[in-house]
């Protein structure tokens, strides 16, 4: 009976958000070249495109045409760098303010937060900003996996595990409720790629990021090493050989692993990596490689939040509570560096920092607008004051903050340095 009821419920989800997205469709992923200069053509055209195919999409555009034309033209001068950063994100607060109320009760805000981030804009993610930009849309297959995942409890303890995710998504930054960080620490393995662990314990993050120390070997059940095209092979393979480390891979690191023509070195690395943890796409190819076991890092607790891609960290995050463990992480700045995948490295005595992939700004705020940032932060900030994340300094330092601070400090990160 409850699994008919969750089918039944799930196909009238999926033909509700069908047709949502099609009057409403979010800016597709775009992926550009990397090490290309800023000022390519090639850069601009595309991502000018992409936006203003969306919005013209979009069926508030037939019904508030002078807020849509506002927007494109705002950001055509903001990347051809006719007008500074501020003054565009001022002309966005007006438009915004301007258009009629009654729009934002009928329009999702995802599609335009996920817009504007795209271009650096990240503070209009807050809904405390004081603007009106709509309804915020959470996607079928997160809303169809809490009433899955509520089941199996109380009906008071239903009540405030709903509570809970409902804050979460309304952007609260207290604590997980006592009720939820039990239904993480039990949650059911539903495929072969996960284990109830009954006693807790933790595992050790690494970030390709700045690591001033790394923590001794010692007293970590797992280490979950978060790797990208950035990773330095050298550094990658010491980590992965002092913590006995399993990879964690972006479908980028993944699409360059499984290239014919990419370094015979890259194939013999993977190899040293305990597991390999990619997207269920790439999960067949990868294990066509490489000899050590390939998974999806798919977890039922990544699963109760799919409002936008989570990264790396998050995955990684999911995959330690699925395993019943608790995180240290090291190396992971969130976005807020003067250079974002930049590890320095003690040798000899000296700092070196380590050559690293050039990635145009186009691209970062592009593909960290559909990571969805603010409820990502969110989410590793409940874990933190909810006891299940440790950070190093840089990790802890960014977690203390709130939002608002924190979407403020990404536009000054990575938003206004793109021209």
């Amino acid at each position: 009976m409850k699994k008919k009821f969750l089918f039944s419920l799930g196909q009238l989800y999926r033909i509700f958000d069908v047709v949502n997205q099609a009057l409403f469709p979010l800016m597709s992923p775009i992926i550009y070249e990397n090490n290309l200069d800023k000022s390519s053509p090639h850069q601009v055209e595309n991502l000018l495109n992409s936006s203003t195919k969306a919005l013209r999409k979009n069926l508030t555009y037939y019904l508030d045409r002078r807020f849509r034309e506002s927007l494109i033209e705002t950001l055509s001068a903001w990347v051809d760098g006719s007008t500074d950063f501020l003054l565009a994100k001022n002309k966005i607060h007006q438009a915004i303010q301007q258009r009629p109320k009654w729009l934002g009760l009928l329009i999702p805000s995802d599609c335009f937060t996920q817009l504007l981030g795209a271009f650096g804009f990240f503070s209009f993610m807050d809904p405390k900003v004081p603007v009106f930009l709509g309804r915020r849309r959470i996607p079928v297959r997160g809303k169809i996996a809490r009433i899955s995942r509520t089941f199996s409890n109380s009906i008071r303890g239903k009540g405030k595990i709903w509570r809970d995710f409902k804050a979460t998504f309304d952007y609260s930054e207290t604590p997980f409720s006592p009720e939820t960080v039990q239904l993480f620490r039990n949650l059911e393995s539903d495929k072969e790629n996960y284990f109830r662990q009954i006693t807790t314990g933790r595992s050790l993050i690494i970030g390709p990021s700045e690591i001033k120390e790394l923590p001794s070997p010692y007293g970590f059940n797992i280490c979950l090493i978060l790797v990208t095209p950035s990773s330095n092979l050298k550094t990658l393979l010491q980590q992965t050989i002092l913590f006995n480390g399993s990879w964690v891979i972006n479908s980028a690191f993944a699409t360059l692993l499984c290239d014919p023509g990419s370094n015979s070195e890259l194939k013999v690395l993977a190899q040293k990596a305990q597991v390999i943890y990619c997207n269920h796409n790439w999960t067949s190819r990868v294990q066509s490689i490489v000899q050590v076991p390939v998974l999806s890092y798919n977890s039922n607790f990544m699963d109760l939040w799919m409002t936008g891609a989570p990264n790396l960290l998050h995955r990684a995050l999911g995959l330690t509570l699925s395993k019943g463990l608790s995180a240290t992480v090291v190396g992971a700045n969130l976005y807020i560096a003067d250079s974002i995948y930049q590890q320095t490295v003690n040798e000899g005595g000296y700092i070196v920092a380590q050559p690293t992939r050039t990635l145009h700004e186009f691209f970062t705020c592009n593909s960290y607008s559909n990571h969805d940032p603010a409820i990502n932060f969110i989410t590793a900030k409940r874990l933190r004051l909810s006891n299940w994340v440790i950070g190093d300094e840089k990790v802890s330092n960014v977690l203390s903050w709130s939002l608002g601070e924190y979407l403020l400090a990404l536009e000054k990160s990575i938003g206004m340095r793109r021209l």
